[in-house]
C-alpha cells in the first residue's frame, strides 16, 4: 500500500516534491555524506520531472546515468581534464600523470588537411605510417606539418593546466627517460635543478626537481585566516583610480543604497530582502508555466523574496527575457569567476548568463528601490562599470568579441529591463 501510495504521489505531484518529502523525513538518520548527497538527487529529479515524464523505470536509469559537477567554492575539490579546467581558476592546482606521448605525436583520428598558399582546401588524407610519409616528398613535408601542428596543440595544453592556480601549483611525474619526449621531459630540460632534493623533510621516494617559492606558504595562510579582523574604516568617497593587482568585479549578491537609504527605518531590511531575491533568482533556470509552483518550497523561508520574484516574472516582457529561446543555447546561474584582464586578477559572479554559439547575453538582477525613469536611468549608469568588467570578463572566458555580449540589468523593484 505505501508503495502504491509513493507511485500515486509521483505520477501527481513529481519525482522532486516526493524525494524531498522522504528526505525531510530521513534527514535525522542521514549521516554526513548523505546529507551532501541530498541535494544532487532534488537537482536530478527536478531535470527529470521538466522532461514531464512520471515513469519510475526510466527515472532509475536516468540517475546513473547523469554527472554532476560541483560548483567551484570554499573546500570543494574537484577533479577535472584539463580541457574542463579552461578557463577556470583554483586556489591550487596538482597536475600529474603528465607523460603521455610524444609532444608532436598527432591524434590517429584526426585527418591531415593540406591547404594551397591562398588558405584554400588542396587535399584531406589519413596519413600513413612514418616510414611511408618519408619516401615521398609532399607526403613528408605533410608530416611535418601535422607533426608541428599537434606539438603547438601540446604547448596550448601544458600551458592551461600550469596556469589555473592562484596560489599554489604541483606538478607531479616520473623521472623522464633520455629518450622522452614528452611533458615531462620539456619540464626537466627547462627547469630542472642540476641535483634535485628529498621532498619533505622525511627520506622519501619523491624528489623535488623544481621548486619555485615556500612550499609551507599555506602555514602562513592559516594564520593570516586567524588573524582577528581589523575594524572596518570609513574612506574618503571620490578617489581616482588605483589600479590593483586583485580586484573583484562586485561582491555577489550586494544590494547597493545610498547613504539616507542604508541609515533610515528599513535599511538593513532591504539589504538582507535583495539578497534573499537573489537567493530564489538562482532558482529560476528557463521560466515556464511551471516556474512560480517550483518556487513554492521556498516561500516558508523567504516569502517576500518569492513574491517579489512572482511580481517581475508576471510582467510578460521580463519573463519572456528569461524564458528558453530558440536555438543551441547554454544557461550560466550564479557562476562564480576569476580572470586575468589586463593583469588584473578580477573575481565575481554572474548572475545569470545566456550562451549561444555566436553571442551572448548578461542578466544581472537589481533590487535598488528605484522609482521612475529618472533614478532608473541614474542606477544605470552607476552599474555601468561593473558590468563592463562583467563583458571583458565573460569574453576571455568565451573567447567571444565584447561586441556580440549584451547586458541586460533587471530591476525587481519595478520589473523593467534595461539595456546597457
Amino acid at each position: 500500500a505505501a508503495l502504491r501510495d509513493m507511485q500515486r504521489d509521483i505520477y501527481q505531484q513529481g519525482f522532486e516534491t516526493v524525494a524531498r518529502e522522504w528526505i525531510r523525513r530521513l534527514e535525522p538518520e542521514l549521516d554526513d555524506f548523505g546529507r551532501w548527497r541530498a541535494p544532487q538527487f532534488l537537482e536530478l529529479a527536478r531535470q527529470f520531472d521538466q522532461s514531464g515524464s512520471r515513469d519510475i523505470d526510466a527515472f532509475l536509469r536516468f540517475v546513473p546515468a547523469q554527472e554532476i559537477t560541483e560548483a567551484t567554492g570554499a573546500s570543494v575539490v574537484q577533479v577535472m581534464t584539463i580541457h574542463k579546467a579552461k578557463g577556470l581558476t583554483f586556489d591550487i592546482t596538482i597536475v600529474p600523470d603528465l607523460e603521455g606521448n610524444r609532444l608532436d605525436q598527432a591524434r590517429n583520428e584526426a585527418l591531415h588537411t593540406q591547404r594551397k598558399e591562398d588558405g584554400e582546401v588542396d587535399w584531406i588524407l589519413d596519413l600513413p605510417s612514418k616510414d611511408i610519409c618519408a619516401q615521398d616528398a609532399p607526403l613528408a613535408g605533410a608530416a611535418a606539418e601535422a607533426g608541428s601542428e599537434a606539438c603547438y596543440e601540446s604547448f596550448c595544453k601544458l600551458y592551461v593546466a600550469l596556469t589555473r592556480s592562484s596560489h599554489g601549483l604541483y606538478v607531479i611525474t616520473t623521472k623522464p627517460s633520455g629518450k622522452s619526449q614528452n611533458y615531462a621531459q620539456l619540464l626537466s630540460d627547462t627547469l630542472a635543478a642540476e641535483e634535485d632534493k628529498p621532498f619533505g623533510d622525511e627520506p622519501a621516494a619523491a624528489r623535488v626537481i623544481f621548486e619555485s617559492g615556500d612550499i609551507g606558504w599555506t602555514e602562513a595562510k592559516r594564520a593570516e585566516a586567524h588573524k582577528p579582523k581589523a575594524e572596518p574604516t570609513l574612506v574618503q568617497a571620490g578617489r581616482g583610480h588605483v589600479r590593483l593587482a586583485r580586484r573583484r568585479a562586485s561582491d555577489h549578491g550586494a544590494v547597493v543604497l545610498s547613504g539616507a537609504q542604508l541609515f533610515e527605518a528599513g535599511g538593513s531590511d532591504a539589504v538582507t530582502f535583495g539578497r534573499s531575491l537573489h537567493k530564489v533568482f538562482e532558482q529560476v533556470e528557463w521560466v515556464d508555466d511551471t516556474t512560480l509552483a517550483k518556487l513554492e518550497p521556498l516561500r516558508e523561508t523567504m516569502p517576500e523574496a518569492v513574491d517579489g520574484v512572482a511580481r517581475c516574472l508576471a510582467d510578460e516582457a521580463l519573463a519572456k527575457r528569461l524564458a528558453k529561446p530558440e536555438g543551441d543555447v547554454q544557461l550560466w546561474l550564479e557562476r562564480a569567476f576569476d580572470v586575468v584582464v589586463e593583469n588584473e586578477m578580477i573575481s565575481g559572479v554572474f548572475d545569470r548568463v545566456h550562451l549561444f554559439p555566436d553571442r551572448a547575453e548578461i542578466i544581472d538582477y537589481k533590487s535598488d528601490r528605484v522609482g521612475d525613469e529618472a533614478s532608473m536611468k541614474k542606477a544605470a549608469e552607476r552599474y555601468t562599470p561593473q558590468m563592463t568588467t562583467y563583458r571583458q570578463a565573460l569574453a576571455k572566458l568565451t573567447g567571444m568579441a565584447e561586441q556580440k555580449i549584451s547586458i541586460r540589468l533587471i530591476f525587481t523593484h519595478t520589473a523593467r529591463v534595461v539595456e546597457l
